[in-house]
């Protein structure tokens, strides 16, 4: 009699809509459990692949899928998996790559699959689903905006009429992210029971970056992990091609807060984050003269010819040329050396005369942070850990793949493979990951931000 009242509680939840109400807002404690991988040619044949080694239903979903599909199997997946698993949500994307191969830790055509809320409940997840922007006219912040500041107000600009002068310190980046801070419907009812999640695992398009800041102020110790999508206009015809249950989206975000229902945390270590592709020029400097994303000195002298000069005289594996790329790591603003916590940007441009330098960044840099010159080596393939699929738990693994070298073919090769020893979940995007280490004490703010330094990395273990 109680598992009759149970199925059918749980068959009505899967056909209401993917963000329920309030009163419908329930916490499945069930823990993570498995990760899939198949390489099958056809949609169909790697989900039918896969049904027979998922030992129950599980009542989360997340699926990445790799972009070698052709757009007729692109558009079943999310329908063809949601109707065959009938999981409470299903979320995912088109990526670049998928986690492929078995006898080795590497990615390519196939689909990765994430599977929670099946096992025993007491060492359980709880697991909230949210989505935003998925609708609507919206502003985009990631504009080209290099060496350009926003407009003064009228209060400004009254201001320097009054005083005859232009004031530098009343300028901002142009990229600047207003601080509104909203929350979804969905995110607002954990905020509002004071439920603070271990993991936010979201998957969007290119804008993230408003609504990080949202959960960077409102769940500052929490960690963020996701991934942007694949650029398919010319696969799917939509820019970006995200799932939500039964339905492909063009744009938005779509994610899944995850909290531990036991005392301590299940997140078993830090996210860890890889460069393989930088290496770093000197040592660290302090920023002396700031404004927005622009950089005017560095240890006092222009940042711009000291960056050409330190790398002139360092003996690197490459000559100085127009191609080589620059990065420019950016530590904590409390002017702690951590490496853990670096933020690495692009160097957008720079004025060897003037001495100006744009940092590709959506946030303001300060005076008093230090920050490292990096370039980028002539590298082309991601290669992760080895010793990643030893860890005992599921890996969370996210890469950034090299737009100007991507394999743009949309054919699939017939491996026909199922890979579920090894418990890794994870997609490569050209479009970036998602990382939020979150805030260390209470006092502090977390720092998220978008990684699209080609053959970058970041995995976690739960």
């Amino acid at each position: 009699m109680l598992f009759d009242i149970l199925r059918h509680f749980k068959n009505s939840l899967v056909k209401r809509p993917f963000f329920h109400s309030k009163k419908l807002f329930s916490s499945f404690t069930q823990p993570i459990s498995i990760t899939l991988n198949a390489t099958h040619s056809s949609a169909k044949d790697a989900i039918d692949s896969l049904i027979d080694k998922i030992p129950g239903p599980y009542e989360v979903c997340i699926l990445l899928v790799s972009r070698t599909y052709s757009p007729k199997e692109l558009d079943l997946f999310p329908s063809y998996l949601f109707t065959k698993l009938r999981p409470r949500v299903l979320a995912g994307c088109v990526v670049d790559k998928v986690y492929s191969s078995s006898d080795s830790i590497e990615f390519g055509h196939g689909i990765s699959l994430f599977l929670g809320g099946l096992g025993k409940k007491e060492d359980s997840w709880r697991f909230d689903e949210f989505c935003d922007n998925v609708q609507g006219s919206r502003r985009e912040y990631k504009t080209n905006s290099v060496g350009r500041w926003s407009i003064p107000n009228t209060e400004i600009r009254s201001n320097m009429i009054e005083t005859n002068e232009y004031n530098l310190n009343k300028f901002q980046s142009i990229s600047t992210i207003p601080h509104e801070f909203e929350l979804p419907d969905e995110l607002k009812y954990l905020k509002e029971n004071n439920i603070s999640p271990d993991l936010f695992f979201l998957i969007s398009d290119a804008e993230p970056y408003q609504f990080l800041e949202s959960l960077d102020h409102h769940f500052p110790q929490s960690k963020k992990l996701g991934i942007i999508g694949s650029s398919t206009p010319f696969i799917t015809g939509r820019p970006f091609s995200l799932f939500k249950n039964c339905d492909m989206l063009s744009k938005g975000i779509v994610g899944i807060a995850f909290t531990s229902m036991t005392s301590t945390s299940m997140i078993k270590k830090q996210i860890q984050v890889d460069h393989q592709s930088l290496c770093s020029i000197g040592e660290p400097l302090k920023i002396t003269n700031c404004q927005g994303n622009i950089i005017i000195e560095l240890d006092g002298l222009n940042p711009t010819d000291l960056l050409l000069k330190r790398f002139q005289s360092e003996n690197f594996d490459q000559a100085l040329s127009k191609e080589t790329e620059y990065y420019l790591g950016i530590y904590d603003v409390e002017n702690k050396l951590d490496e853990s916590m670096l933020i690495v940007n692009k160097i957008l441009s720079g004025d060897p005369v003037r001495g100006n330098m744009a940092i590709d960044t959506t946030k303001n840099l300060k005076n008093g942070q230090f920050v490292k010159f990096m370039y980028r080596k002539n590298y082309s393939k991601f290669e992760l850990n080895p010793n990643i699929s030893n860890d005992n738990g599921i890996n969370l693994v996210l890469a950034t793949s090299d737009r100007e070298n991507m394999d743009l073919t949309t054919s699939s090769p017939d491996l026909n493979r199922i890979i579920i020893e090894k418990n890794i979940f994870g997609g490569i995007s050209e479009n970036g990951i998602i990382i939020g280490k979150g805030a260390i004490n209470k006092n502090q703010f977390g720092t998220s931000w978008v990684c699209n330094v080609p053959y970058s990395s970041a995995s976690l273990l739960l």
